[in-house]
Parts: C-alpha cells; structure tokens; sequence
C-alpha cells in the first residue's frame, strides 16, 4: 500500500514540475519507486523518460542498469552502466552494480575489476569487498575470499551472510574447524529474521562437521 501511496504522489508531482527543470528527476524518483515495487516495465518507461529530458543524467541511466539487471538482461544493463561511469567515473556505486551486472552474466574477471574500482573509490563500503569475496569463492580463490569476507564482516560485523560464505570458503579449504565457527556464528545472527539462509548455513554446519569426523577419524572424541 505505501509503494502505491508513494508512486501517486510522484505521479501527480510529475504534473506539478512541468513549469519547472526537474521533471527528469521526477521521472527518475517514479521510475525508482516502479522499480522497488516489482513494476519493471513502468519503472524503464520513466527512466528512458528521464533520459530523453536529460541525456547527461548518470542516476537514471544507473538505475535503469540495475533493473536490467534485476530482470536478466545483462548486456542491456552493462551498456547502462558503462554510460553512467562514463558521466561519472568516480561514483563507487556505479561501478559496484556494473561488477554484479558482470558477475550474474559469469564474467568473473571483469566482476572482480569493477568491484577493485569500487573499493579504491570507496574503501569504507561493505557490498564491494563481501561481492569481490564471493566471486573468488567461486573461482575457487579461498585465500582472497576470506580476506574479502574479514573486510566485509569488519565493515559489518553482524552480517550473517558474510560469516556463512567466510565458512564455506574455509570450507573449500578443507579448514573445518573455522568454517564450523563461522556457521555458528552466522547461525545466531540469523536465526531470529532469515528462515532461509537459517536453514542453509545448518545444512553447510552438518556437512562441515561431517567433514571433520572424516579427516580426524573415529577416535577423536569430536562431540557432534
């Protein structure tokens, strides 16, 4: 309801700024409004509408990227984001969803230079250093992607996120001690608010603790 609320109040101050100089913006903040409430179609139809009013409009050629993103068309959101880097090459952020664009298409290499380029602009934000470590992660790099995650979870020590992937890259190390602890600890931040990710990090914690008895053997005493 408040998403409705919201995108009406927009829509009518689209009709209000025509006397003024930031109908793009308009467009942009409605588009965005679309966007966060599932309506892709309308949100692209106002962010190409805030395009047409303002070519050089590196926000709205950002935004339209990321819901081609989010709806699968890769290329279309790459060209989006090469253009509001290209307007605006010191914007972390840009180059943060331009990397996610990279990595949701496979590109890891090219994922991992953009998130290099976010991180140099802005060392202080978590998404690029928890990102950067999940694309080693699945390039099998463990090393670089434990380092990643001790960043990110510095930057956000209660993520729970961050403390399960840590976990499995340990994991992809054969280190299952550490990745049992990181599982425990993603597990108590996450148990109260995210069922699913729950569920997952206790399957991950059974498989590591298995792995465990395996490689110490019976005579361990290693309680379960």
């Amino acid at each position: 309801m408040k998403w409705r609320v919201a995108i009406v109040a927009v829509t009518v101050a689209v009709g209000l700024a025509a006397a003024y100089n930031n109908r793009a913006w308009v467009y942009k903040k409605r588009g965005f409004l679309y966007a966060a409430s599932g309506n892709s179609e309308r949100a692209i139809a106002d962010y190409d509408e805030a395009i047409r009013l303002d070519r050089d409009y590196a926000d709205a050629y950002e935004d339209r990227g990321v819901t081609y993103s989010r709806r699968g068309d890769f290329d279309r959101a790459i060209a989006d984001l090469d253009e509001a880097i290209r307007l605006d090459p010191k914007a972390a952020l840009f180059y943060n969803n331009r990397a996610s664009a990279y990595g949701r298409k496979g590109d890891l290499d090219r994922a991992i230079a953009d998130y290099d380029e976010a991180i140099r602009l802005d060392p202080t934000r978590f998404h690029p250093n928890y990102y950067r470590g999940n694309a080693y992660k699945t390039k099998g790099e463990f090393d670089r992607a434990i380092a990643d995650y001790d960043e990110a979870i510095r930057l956000e020590p209660n993520d729970a996120y961050a403390y399960n992937n840590r976990g499995l890259a340990y994991f992809g190390k054969g280190d299952y001690v550490r990745a049992i602890a990181d599982y425990y600890q993603a597990l108590a931040l996450a148990r109260d608010h995210d069922r699913d990710l729950t569920a997952e990090v206790r399957d991950n914690l059974e498989r590591a603790r298995t792995a465990r008895r395996k490689a110490d053997g019976p005579a361990t005493g290693i309680s379960p």
